[in-house]
C-alpha cells in the first residue's frame, strides 16, 4: 500500500523572513530597533540627533521596506534638520544606499524631487 503525501516546501532567506511570513504577529527586536530609529530620524530636531539616527538606521538598511524608504525620503525633503545636513557623508551615503535599494518602490514624482534635492539640496 503506497501512501503519497503532498506538501509544499518553503525556503526563506533569513529567520526574519520566516517569522514574518509564518508568524506576522511577532515583532523581532531588530524590527523594534529599526522602528525606533526611523521615529528618531523623522522627529529629529537637531543635527546631532539626525546623525545619531542615521548611524542606528544604517545597521538596519536591509530591513527597511519600500514604504519606510518613501517616508524617509519625504522626511529628507521636508525635515529641515535632515535636509540641511544631507550632504554630510553619513547622511548622504545612507540616502544613496536607500535610493539604490528601493528605486522601484519610489513614485516618479518623489524620485524627481529626490534627484533635484541631490543636485541642489538647499531650495527646500
Amino acid at each position: 500500500m503506497d501512501i503519497k503525501k503532498e506538501f509544499e516546501i518553503f525556503l526563506y532567506s533569513s529567520l526574519k523572513s520566516f517569522v514574518k511570513a509564518q508568524f506576522p504577529e511577532i515583532a523581532l527586536s531588530t524590527d523594534a530597533a529599526k522602528t525606533l530609529a526611523i521615529k528618531a530620524l523623522v522627529h529629529s530636531k537637531s543635527w546631532q540627533k539626525t546623525h545619531d539616527a542615521i548611524a542606528e538606521l544604517s545597521t538596519h538598511t536591509s530591513d527597511i521596506s519600500g514604504d519606510e524608504a518613501i517616508a524617509l525620503f519625504n522626511d529628507l525633503i521636508n525635515n529641515w534638520d535632515i535636509n540641511t545636513i544631507s550632504k554630510d557623508s553619513d547622511v548622504e551615503a545612507f540616502f544613496q544606499s536607500l535610493l539604490t535599494d528601493h528605486i522601484d518602490a519610489i513614485p516618479k514624482d518623489l524620485y524627481l524631487e529626490i534627484i533635484e534635492h541631490i543636485e541642489d539640496p538647499f531650495p527646500f
